[in-house]
């Protein structure tokens, strides 16, 4: 008497057909790519769960105006040429895991990160920046916008299948408290 569930039987190809037909690949089970769209943007029984955030990715071969050649950095504004774009996303506060005395220590580190989820053809690195704006729960994707927060991305994870293809991204993110 066989004590394990043979799974390779389980497969429900009925939700493939239901939700996913039409697409090119032929695989049985969730698309996560639609399921991360779906998850941002909302469909027609769920509400959209995203936001719109600018994510600015520098180009660092390229030194922009406030590059300072003497101290490497920028002096009034950002050292780098940069690519700004507008794209919903999915954010997360991370938590605290520590005891409860630890943030009443001096110089104790208080964690105001959050987790970014993206879609697959975002492009993420560390050091990427997020800048949350106060048009963020508009239903199509604002022209103008004004900047709430921002946040530096610590490090950047691409999920992927077996077949290697990005699925989404996460961003663990920390507050970048510099001025312009």
């Amino acid at each position: 008497m066989a004590l394990f569930k043979d799974v390779s039987i389980g497969i429900d190809s009925n939700i493939r057909n239901t939700f996913y037909s039409g697409l090119a690949s032929e695989a049985d089970g969730i698309d996560l790519r639609i399921e991360m769209n779906r998850i941002l943007y909302g469909s027609e029984f769920k509400k959209p769960l995203g936001h719109w955030v600018v994510v600015r990715n520098f180009n660092h071969e390229s030194q922009s105006k406030y590059f300072n050649k003497y101290s490497k950095e920028g002096v009034g504004g950002p050292a780098h040429e940069f690519i700004d774009m507008i794209v919903r996303t999915r954010q997360v506060p991370i938590s605290q895991k520590s005891s409860g005395f630890d943030p009443l220590k001096p110089f104790s580190l208080i964690n105001d990160g959050f987790m970014y989820y993206f879609e697959w053809f975002i492009e993420l690195h560390t050091g990427t920046q997020i800048f949350e704006i106060d048009e963020r729960d508009n239903a199509t994707k604002p022209i103008t916008y004004t900047v709430a927060n921002r946040f530096e991305i610590a490090k950047a994870i691409p999920f992927r299948l077996e077949n290697g293809n990005i699925q989404f991204w996460t961003a663990t993110t920390f507050s970048d408290n510099i001025i312009y």
